[in-house]
């Protein structure tokens, strides 16, 4: 772990997911920031039971506002790409993997190098970024220092995985320097569909088989076989998978994609594929930290341009408590507590925030000294046993005037996905069960 007062606000790699047709490529490419800068506007339902439009501006957007990031583009040039020393790259920067570049028309040859060849990009990528960002003395960064977060959609997830796990694609000084990966509806067990199941090996138009199991086998350097989401060469615990559940809204091929995914899926990616688990630290299999949301694989309902994929992004990037804390509190209190109620609402949680932070160092330099460690720990025990229960007795068990908030959403029919019924995750199996849903 860096010791750099930089962390955990390192610079964010952004791997954007697949592009099957010309076309499509060409659209990618046309995109400074490759999908990454595109929000939504959809109808949501408040706690009051009103309509009304809620705007998620883009992952970019909120990460430069909420935390300062910058992208590196000036005067149309990439800086991480230009030799521009009169502009130095910030340490808290967003930079976009552009490997469709070379397989454009305009750029490349139009010709589609394979995701081995994307791999080893984002390799020299890296290196090239921390070499640009330590030569700027005001990060007072050093290599050794230097960390990364990359954050990828769909296939980059992928590509982020042959680069961390194939010594032959990735480098292991590129390697030491990625801090965590996080991952929106990647494919990370293959793509299956009704009838064919597994996306055959000879399908080749627009590389779709870069999603059959035993050619991912291959570029991820695990065995062949019906599991290959196990991670290795990169901590599994440092890989977060955010997984969308609803198909419904997934309009590619005119919906066809969806039905073949099944309801179990996003639309594209099925439930149990896009999970990653390896050997923890012990030795024994983990999973990787995951959370469900109700988006789509991409589109207006997507799971890359969401609030529920932004606040899952922050907290496992940041934490809780150096990013999302006061965020997602604050959101809390607009959900759970009337108008009336929320300006106090709001004064206790800042409140309660000072006070523990003005005594919290009195109070573990006292039971430091005073107390060995084993009786630290059975009377924090003790206390939590107290307090936990008498503390879930006083507060509510759903959102305030849950009544109006249920009765309007479900007018509002099964389709729209704040309906409690489009939550649902029609068809899982019980080991999803026990998973939290995020709104």
């Amino acid at each position: 772990m860096p010791t750099t007062s930089q962390h955990p606000y390192h610079p964010i790699i952004y791997v954007r997911g697949f592009a099957a047709t010309q076309g499509e490529i060409e659209e990618t490419v046309a995109d400074p920031y490759m999908g990454f800068n595109i929000g939504s506007t959809k109808a949501r339902v408040a706690w009051t039971g009103d309509v009304k439009r809620f705007y998620f501006e883009s992952p970019l957007v909120r990460l430069m506002g909420d935390h300062e990031y910058e992208d590196v583009f000036v005067d149309g040039d990439d800086l991480v790409a230009a030799e521009r020393t009169e502009h130095v790259i910030p340490y808290r920067c967003i930079i976009i993997y552009r490997y469709y570049d070379e397989a454009s028309k305009d750029f490349g040859d139009g010709k589609t190098p394979p995701i081995e060849h994307f791999a080893k990009g984002l390799d020299k990528l890296i290196l090239r970024l921390r070499e640009k960002i330590c030569a700027n003395k005001e990060n007072n960064m050093t290599p050794a220092d230097f960390r990364v977060h990359l954050v990828a959609h769909s296939m980059g997830g992928l590509v982020c995985r042959a680069f961390l796990q194939n010594p032959a694609l990735g480098s292991a000084e590129a390697r030491a320097t990625v801090d965590k990966l996080f991952t929106y509806a990647t494919p990370h067990n293959g793509i299956d569909m009704r009838i064919v199941r597994n996306l055959p090996g000879w399908l080749s138009f627009g590389d779709v088989n870069n999603f059959n199991r035993e050619r991912m086998a291959g570029y991820l350097a695990v065995p062949a076989g019906d599991d290959v989401s196990v991670v290795k060469n990169f901590p599994p615990e440092r890989i977060f998978n955010l997984v969308g559940t609803n198909s419904r809204d997934y309009t590619v091929a005119g919906g066809v994609s969806a039905w073949a995914a099944g309801d179990a899926s996003d639309g594209l990616v099925r439930l149990e594929n896009a999970t990653t688990h390896g050997a923890g630290a012990d030795g024994k299999d983990v999973g990787s930290p995951r959370a469900f949301v109700h988006r789509s694989h991409s589109g207006y309902y997507g799971i890359v341009n969401s609030e529920e994929g932004y606040q899952n992004l922050t907290r496992f990037l940041f934490g809780v408590g150096e990013a999302a804390a006061f965020p997602a509190s604050s959101r809390a209190v607009v959900c759970w507590l009337p108008v009336e109620q929320r300006g106090f609402g709001q004064g206790v949680q800042h409140a309660g925030s000072r006070l523990g932070a003005a005594i919290a160092p009195a109070l573990v330099v006292r039971e430091i000294a005073e107390a060995p460690v084993a009786a630290r720990l059975a009377l924090h025990t003790e206390r939590g046993n107290a307090i936990v229960p008498a503390f879930l007795s006083q507060i509510a068990d759903a959102p305030a005037k849950p009544a109006e908030y249920i009765s309007v959403v479900d007018q509002l029919g099964p389709n729209n996905p704040r309906s409690p019924k489009a939550q649902e995750i029609s068809g899982s199996t019980s080991k999803f069960k026990n998973q939290v849903v995020f709104e």
